[in-house]
């Protein structure tokens, strides 16, 4: 959700040329899922869920439910005797319907339904609860039903479906679809997913708003805005002869920041695949409340007028909503794409510049004693961590960086299209785009996802018309890796204003190397355009090759040179890193070879 800076922030905007914003305690650990009060208990994990079928009202004077919701499932193996769902305590069952069904129980915020004889693997079941009840606590971020003035709407996020209507809680068991039936007072008009199938007006002052949703979807993406909303349409054509409708539900005029996502659909369509949910609709629903949005599928729900925010929550219509994390450990796949992808549109409509600029803003912009990856998903403040936000889309632009632009982008639309309507880790994304770069990626993961801090670089560099020597030593802040890999642009530039960008791997403590060029360089920059996440210190010897220290390299420095061979007298640090040349930690034969080489370029 990138969206709220708020972590929920799923996010909040900060205004447009600042990155929008948005969920902690991260530590290396084993990469095991946590048993945390949140996650699914044992017996959840033995069905799936196939549809919810919801037919509700909603009193928003008493701010209460009362209806049905129709949920189908499948059991994935033998022998499961009882269904656990999630539904709040507040909620009363008033009679539940399901073939072969003994009773049911329901206390701790759990409702289970236990059959008199055991499910079979592939058998599905239908149950039809009647319920009615509060719709959670009305605040914001705390799931249920939120009210303000004439206006509702629901946040599910990350666990708060089952304020509402009894469900299976859980990002890792997303729906083939939903039948949403709402009944309000006639003067609300309500967003929901999917399709409008009709509004039938019942005669008695209330209308029933009936939605479709034909695609998977996770309980959390579910949502119902409602308001005496406006509807405005624009269109989406993505071909000569196809388009989908954009609509903005608004209670007063369009904000200028909605419109950035009009822009941006063609341009996300062309680096990721065509919109997931094009057969259905992009919408924006405006609520009051200051600064967050939330990324519900195909209905985003905003309470700001960030363009930069709407691009975001664009963004997760396919990072978290086609393809969804599997829990919350791994949100990084929903908020750092989602982030990322801000950056992206920058660079697609204001120029690369633009997009190096925007991706610095975040930088540093977290904790950095914690990791992408989130060991706590018990709380919401806990889950949307700003790491996972900033720290995940610096993890696009590394990961962008050391594939090159053509794999990178590649990989991604190969990943949303093998996981289209399902559930991810990280290892699920590194497989793919470790297959697409043919070589092992786990470092990469290992030390970005899993570890933290950062690498601190302080470079040594001499020059000559012809080589440079550069020597690298690497610093790390964090407690793991204790050593981060990572290929690293050195720019070059000379005085006639010649420049070049070579890239090297650093990939030990101290890494030495030697670089071939056409120009005396005048200075020298590590990661120039700032692909890595690191901090860089450095300065220049001297004339590679200049053992005596004159500021010119000649036959006196073959000489000196021959005589330490000869006689090993003693060398000041400078001289023997100017010239040691192939940094083998030896002066010899082959190093004379070197300054012979160079003199001779510089004669040339």
């Amino acid at each position: 959700m990138r969206f709220f800076l708020i972590i929920v922030l799923i996010t909040i905007g900060l205004g447009e040329s600042t990155p929008a914003i948005h969920c902690q305690n991260k530590q290396h650990v084993a990469h095991e899922q946590l048993i945390l009060s949140r996650d699914l208990l044992p017996e959840q994990n033995l069905y799936d869920i196939l549809y919810y079928a919801l037919d509700v009202s909603i009193n928003p004077t008493s701010e209460s439910i009362s209806g049905s919701v129709t949920i189908t499932l499948k059991s994935k193996g033998n022998g499961l005797n009882n269904i656990i769902l999630d539904a709040a305590n507040h909620l009363a069952i008033e009679n539940i319907t399901s073939p072969g069904m003994l009773g049911y129980s329901h206390s701790d915020d759990r409702l289970t339904i236990e059959y008199t004889n055991s499910l079979y693997e592939g058998e599905q079941k239908e149950i039809l609860i009647h319920y009615h009840g509060g719709t959670g606590s009305g605040v914001a971020w705390e799931g249920g039903i939120v009210y303000s003035g004439s206006q509702l709407y629901s946040l599910n996020c990350p666990y708060g479906m089952s304020d509402w209507i009894p469900c299976k809680d859980h990002p890792s068991d997303k729906a083939n679809g939903m039948d949403i039936k709402v009944t309000l007072p006639e003067s609300y008009v309500v967003a929901s997913n999917g399709t409008r199938s009709g509004i039938a007006d019942n005669g008695n002052g209330t209308r029933t708003h009936h939605w479709i949703e034909s695609y998977p979807i996770a309980t959390y993406l579910f949502n119902i805005s409602a308001a005496s909303y406006n509807e405005t349409i624009e269109y989406f054509q993505y071909s000569e002869t196809d388009s989908m409708p954009i609509i903005y539900f608004t209670t007063g005029t369009v904000p200028s920041g909605f419109h950035y996502v009009e822009t941006a659909l063609p341009i996300f369509s062309d680096l990721f695949g065509m919109y997931p949910f094009v057969d259905e609709k992009f919408a924006i629903n405006k609520v009051p409340s200051n600064g967050w949005a939330m990324e519900h599928q195909n209905n985003v729900t905003t309470a700001t007028t960030s363009g930069m925010t709407q691009v975001h929550e664009l963004g997760h219509q396919w990072f978290g909503d086609k393809v969804t994390t599997r829990d919350w450990q791994h949100g990084w796949l929903n908020e750092g794409f989602a982030t990322y992808s801000e950056a992206l549109y920058k660079e697609a409509t204001q120029g690369v510049s633009s997009y190096h600029s925007y991706m610095n803003q975040m930088k540093w912009g977290w904790d950095d004693n914690n990791s992408v990856f989130t060991t706590d998903t018990i709380g919401v403040w806990d889950i949307f961590d700003i790491i996972i936000y900033y720290k995940g889309a610096w993890v696009n632009h590394m990961l962008r960086h050391t594939m090159g632009d053509s794999l990178y982008f590649e990989s991604l639309r190969e990943y949303l299209d093998i996981y289209s309507g399902g559930n991810v880790v990280t290892e699920d994304l590194e497989a793919v785009v470790a297959s697409h770069y043919g070589s092992d990626l786990s470092w990469f993961f290992d030390q970005w996802i899993y570890g933290d801090g950062h690498p601190e670089y302080e470079f040594l560099w001499a020059g000559s018309s012809s080589k440079v020597k550069v020597e690298v030593s690497q610093q790390v802040t964090g407690s793991y890796p204790s050593l981060f890999i990572t290929p690293l642009d050195v720019r070059l530039r000379g005085a006639n204003g010649s420049e070049e960008i070579q890239v090297v791997w650093i990939d030990e403590h101290i890494t030495s190397f030697l670089l071939t060029i056409d120009f005396h360089p005048t200075s020298l920059t590590l990661d120039p355009n700032g692909w890595v996440l690191g901090y860089y210190s450095g300065s220049e010897v001297g004339l590679l090759g200049d053992i005596n220290l004159d500021n010119q390299v000649n036959i006196l420095d073959i000489i000196g040179t021959a005589n330490y061979i000869l006689y090993q007298s003693e060398l000041a640090e400078d001289q023997l890193f100017l010239t040691d040349i192939d940094s083998d930690n030896t002066i010899t034969i082959i190093d004379i070879i070197q300054i012979v080489n160079i003199i001779l370029n510089n004669s040339g």
